[in-house]
Parts: C-alpha cells; sequence; structure tokens
C-alpha cells in the first residue's frame, strides 16, 4: 500500500484485530498482521505522522497511534544507530522482535513525523550499485554514521527494507508517580471535601516500614486530632496509596522486661504477618511482638557461621530472631531457646514448626538467669540491648568447661568503643574465674552492627573463653 495515499491507522475492527493479535502471541497463537497493515518505505513519500497525534475515534473521544520501524534483524544496528543518532528513536516505548526474532521493531516519535512533514519528495531512488556503496559500508563502519545527513538517512533506512507498522505492543513507560505523591493528591482531595485546612498535608508520613502485607506508619503520623473526623475514610486511602491491604502505627518499644510490642492496627482485622528473610520465615503478632529490623546484617553473620556439631544457647529468643539463623542457615546441632514474654514463645513454635527445625530446638520459658542450662553450650547468644550484663554470669555458666564463644550485645557510645570492650573481657574472665574455670578470655572479634542513636552505636563482642595452657 503506498504511502503516497496517506493511510492513517484507524482505530475500529483493525485494531481491535491488532490487540487480539498481542494476546494471541501471549499465548502462543501470534499470527503475522495482514498485508495491508504495513507500508514498505521503498513504496512512498509522506508519512505525515503528526496528524496521527492524536486523532478522534468516530465518538468525539482522542485517541493515540503510535508508530514502529521494522527492520530485518541483519539490519537492526545500523537502523537503531541513524534512529539514536537524529533523536527519532521512542525511548518511552520498549524495541521488540517478531516473527521470531528475524524482524525487529523500533518504536519512533513524533521528531520522526516532523522530518517526513519537511520532506515534501519522494525517497531518493538509489540503484543497487549505489546502494552497495552507501549502505554496506555503514554497516561495517560505525564511524560513517558521523557523515550521514538526515536526507541520506532516510534513504539507508528504505534500502535497508525498513516497514512503516502501526505499533501493536503499545508498552508505554510512563513515569510512576511515587507512593507519597498519590497519598498526598488522595488525601489533598478527602481534606478538601470536608473542608480541612491544606496545612495538614505537611503532617504526612515521608516514610513508612513494611510487614508482610501491614504497611507500619511512623509514631506520629496523623496525630493532629483534625484527622479525627475522616479516620473512617482516611485509612483505605492511605493503604490504598502504599499499596497495602492493612494499616498500622508505631508505637514505642514498651520498656517492661517482655519489650511487648505497641503497634496499633489502624486497618484490618488483626496484626499476625508473615516475613521472609534471607529464606527464613518470621511469623508474629505485630501489636504484642517487636521485630528487630536493623539487625538484619547480624542475623546474616550468624546465619554465616559453621555450627554444624554445637549447641547453642539463645538467652533473649524472642520470636526466634537469632535461633531460626542458628537452625536453618548455620545448622547447629541443638539450640536451647530461653524467652519469658508468652507471645514471643507462642510465635517461636510457630516459626520452628514453619521452618521444619522443631526437633532441634527446646524452648526454655521464663526468666534465662532461672531456666538457662549449665555447662552444655559451645556457644551463647546474648541479643538483648541496651545491655546484656545482667545475664553474663548466666551465659558464662552455660558453657562447656572447656568454654566456648560469648556473642555479646550492647549499645556504646562511639567514643567508648575500647572501654567497653574490655570491660566485657574483663568481666567475662573475672566470672569464669569466680565459677572455677581457668579461661583465657579475648575479643576475637568486634561488629558494629548500626547506629542507635547519635553517636550511640549497636556492638557485638565476640568474646573466646578457652582453656588457659598454663
Amino acid at each position: 500500500m503506498s504511502i503516497d495515499n496517506n493511510i492513517k491507522p484507524v482505530v475500529g475492527e483493525r485494531h481491535a484485530r491488532r490487540y487480539e493479535m498481542v494476546n494471541s502471541e501471549k499465548s502462543g497463537r501470534f499470527q503475522d498482521p495482514q498485508a495491508e497493515d504495513a507500508q514498505s518505505l521503498t513504496e512512498a513519500l509522506d508519512l505525515n505522522f503528526e496528524s496521527d497525534f492524536p486523532r478522534e475515534n468516530g465518538m468525539g473521544q482522542q485517541v493515540e497511534s503510535y508508530w514502529i520501524l521494522q527492520l530485518e534483524r541483519k539490519y537492526a544496528k545500523v537502523g537503531k544507530d541513524i534512529l539514536k543518532k537524529f533523536g527519532w528513536l521512542d525511548l518511552g516505548r520498549k524495541v521488540y522482535s517478531r516473527k521470531g526474532g528475524l524482524h525487529i521493531c523500533f518504536p519512533v516519535n513524533g521528531k520522526f513525523s516532523g522530518v517526513f512533514k519537511e520532506n515534501k519528495r519522494p525517497l531518493t531512488d538509489l540503484s543497487e550499485g549505489e546502494s552497495d556503496h552507501f549502505v554496506k559500508p555503514v554497516i561495517r563502519e560505525e564511524c560513517l554514521l558521523n557523515e550521514v545527513t538526515c536526507s541520506k538517512a532516510l534513504d539507508i533506512l528504505k534500502e535497508c527494507g525498513a516497514t512503516k507498522l502501526a505499533d501493536e505492543v503499545l508498552e508505554v513507560r510512563r513515569a510512576a508517580k511515587s507512593p507519597l505523591k498519590v497519598m498526598n493528591e488522595a488525601v489533598g482531595s478527602l481534606i478538601k471535601d470536608k473542608g480541612l485546612p491544606e496545612e495538614l498535608l505537611e503532617e504526612l508520613p515521608a516514610r513508612w516500614e513494611r510487614l508482610g502485607d501491614i504497611v507500619v506508619l511512623p509514631a506520629t503520623s496523623f496525630k493532629n486530632p483534625l484527622w479525627d473526623s475522616m479516620r473512617e475514610e482516611l485509612w483505605p486511602v492511605i493503604a490504598k496509596s502504599v499499596n497495602a491491604h492493612r494499616l498500622a502505627r508505631q508505637g514505642r518499644v514498651a520498656s517492661n522486661g517482655t519489650r511487648d510490642s505497641t503497634l496499633e492496627i489502624l486497618l484490618g482485622d488483626n496484626g499476625w504477618v508473615d516475613h521472609r528473610e534471607n529464606g527464613i520465615l518470621y511469623s508474629f503478632d505485630a501489636t504484642k511482638c517487636m521485630f528487630s529490623w536493623g539487625n538484619l546484617s547480624e542475623k546474616l553473620r550468624m546465619a554465616s557461621l559453621n555450627c554444624r556439631d554445637e549447641i547453642v544457647v539463645d538467652l533473649f529468643a524472642g520470636i526466634g530472631y537469632f535461633v531460626l539463623p542458628f537452625l536453618v542457615r548455620a545448622n547447629a546441632k541443638l539450640v536451647y531457646a530461653c524467652e519469658w514474654n508468652p507471645h514471643a514463645v507462642e510465635a517461636l513454635r510457630r516459626n520452628l514448626q514453619a521452618n521444619s527445625v522443631s526437633d532441634r530446638c527446646i524452648i526454655l520459658e521464663g526468666d534465662n538467669r532461672t531456666v538457662a542450662p549449665k555447662g552444655v553450650a559451645d556457644r551463647v547468644c546474648l541479643g538483648l540491648i541496651p545491655t546484656s550484663e545482667g545475664s553474663w554470669v548466666t551465659a558464662v555458666r552455660a558453657l562447656r568447661s572447656e568454654g566456648g564463644m560469648l556473642h555479646v550485645h550492647g549499645n556504646v557510645k562511639d567514643s567508648e568503643e575500647s572501654l567497653w570492650t574490655k570491660h566485657v573481657s574483663e568481666s567475662v574472665g573475672e566470672i569464669a574465674k569466680s565459677e572455677g574455670h581457668c579461661w583465657e578470655v579475648s575479643i576475637e572479634h568486634l561488629e558494629r552492627v548500626k547506629w542507635y542513636a547519635p553517636h550511640i552505636r549497636h556492638l557485638v563482642a565476640d568474646v573466646r573463653c578457652r582453656q588457659s595452657q598454663r
């Protein structure tokens, strides 16, 4: 079909067939479009693209038509180079292949259409010799593209057999709005409908955490009393903007010994969530148990250990923060898990079962200073901050008579790290001596897990205890 006839793609049956064809391609039943849907650059002159951006569909609605240039694979490189050189490639759509990869389709933009509108003349008819003389060197030598004019570039595309088609894929990559922008627009509309001050938008959270399908907002979010008049409408809007099924607001971890969570569910029936981390499934009620977000690096470090023949004692097991990495990844022979929060114990039992390691864990419910085993451990984990010092004696007693490794957690001022490590080493040595052990105690490694607060770091000292050679 000649392009001189100024044929434009239309919205109607033929486009419906194209969409069916695309769907068929995805299901493995792809068929090539009818011959009349293609227009060869060798046949004509005036593409007049601009008249196709946009046009009406017969019902007074504007619709867009997009174009691609189809080239044989062997000419794809030179074709793409030309389109990129002259800025004709539509970067908002994807290049794709057809006919089993024999043809490559390049999306072209409005600038390309403008070139054809300006060039109101037939494309140059090159003889076979001239074509070989010019096209083949361009394919061989990329540097020759620098000498190619706009008009000559069109001739090269023609000689490469470029075919103009209406784009049947339409994979337009549109710039996605950020969740915060979506939230701002949706809540802004709600505020306007309620006649509330626009200044409330300044209180929208700029960040949040995700626990399974629960998005957890900061504790300070939506505390203004003015929000109370629209809470039932507000929470579904917030949840939708952050792509969540349930919504919660963070509270401070209770300062009691069991460190209960004070998470408030804003949207949803309950607080039970599943969270997968390093291939380990953690399940817990977020309204009753805290989850240790910042300790991922330390959990990974414990998981990387080789504990195949070891017995481990975790004095602060929680829902299994370190118990599970020891069992699932480090392959510990047996773990004693001490925990006195009944909600955490319930979650721990679930998690041991879900990760198929229940047979290698003994849960000891209660105060570790009372329930922890003695003289059995190759390794003891003391994962409590700001300090685990209250259980250092318990940890030493849990180690075998030959000694072992203690992982001692604590929050420490950055200017006092050396003082703290010295204190840990000397204290453990004194405790060991009082328990009748003749051990050499040393800090084998100091892990800086995270900043807990300005100038305060969460540290873990790996304390090696071994029988003295003297």
